[in-house]
C-alpha cells in the first residue's frame, strides 16, 4: 500500500508498505509537465525511468517506462485490497530495461521521508488554520456587527480577502434563488 507521496525538485518520490517494494522515485526533470496531485498530469504518452528500493535497499533503474505503466503500478499498490505487490512490480515495471544501481540505504531514505512527511503535515495545518480563520472572519462579515477595517486588523487583507470572496458568492446564491 503507498503509504506516502511527495514531489520534491521536480522528483516524484513514493513509499509503500509492502512485501517486497519500499520506495519509487521519477525523476520528471526537463519534462513539460504538470504535477499535480496525483503527480503525472501532462505526461500521458510519455516514458520515465523509475527507481525501485526494495525492502532490502537493493535498487534498480527501469528505463523508458510508460508513464500510464508507472501510474497503473502506483495505483495497484495503493489499493487496500493488493494482494501482491510482487504482481503489479512484474506487470507493469519489470518488464522494461534496467540498470542494478549501488543498494540505498534505508535508514537515509526514512530519514528523507520523515523531513518531507512532516514538512507536508504542517502545511496542512497551517491550511486548516487558515480555513478556520477564514471561515470565522466569514461568519463575523455576515453577522455584520464588525467592520471592515476591524476584520482586516484582526484576521489580515488575505484572510479578509477570502472571507470577502465566501460573502460575495453567498449574497450572489441568495439574488439567484429569489429570481
Amino acid at each position: 500500500m503507498l503509504i506516502y507521496k511527495t514531489q520534491v525538485d521536480n522528483k516524484e518520490y513514493c513509499w509503500f508498505h509492502s512485501t517486497n517494494v519500499h520506495h519509487s522515485e521519477v525523476d520528471l526533470t526537463g519534462r513539460s509537465v504538470t504535477l499535480n496531485e496525483s503527480g503525472v498530469e501532462g505526461l500521458m504518452g510519455k516514458a520515465v525511468d523509475v527507481k525501485i528500493v526494495f525492502n532490502r535497499g537493493a535498487t534498480y533503474l527501469y528505463k523508458n517506462v510508460p508513464i500510464h505503466d508507472y501510474v497503473a503500478f502506483i495505483e495497484h499498490l495503493n489499493r487496500e485490497d493488493h494482494k501482491s505487490s510482487g504482481k503489479a512490480f512484474n506487470k507493469f515495471i519489470k518488464i522494461y530495461p534496467f540498470d542494478k544501481m549501488l543498494d540505498t540505504n534505508l535508514d537515509e531514505l526514512e530519514k528523507f521521508r520523515n523531513k518531507y512527511w512532516q514538512l507536508d503535515e504542517i502545511k496542512k495545518i497551517e491550511q486548516m488554520a487558515f480555513k478556520d480563520k477564514v471561515m470565522d472572519c466569514y461568519s463575523k462579515m455576515i453577522n455584520g456587527n464588525v467592520t471592515d477595517d476591524e476584520l482586516i486588523e484582526w484576521y489580515g487583507q488575505e484572510v479578509f480577502d477570502k472571507a470577502h470572496k465566501l460573502e460575495l458568492e453567498y449574497y450572489n446564491s441568495l439574488d439567484q434563488e429569489s429570481v
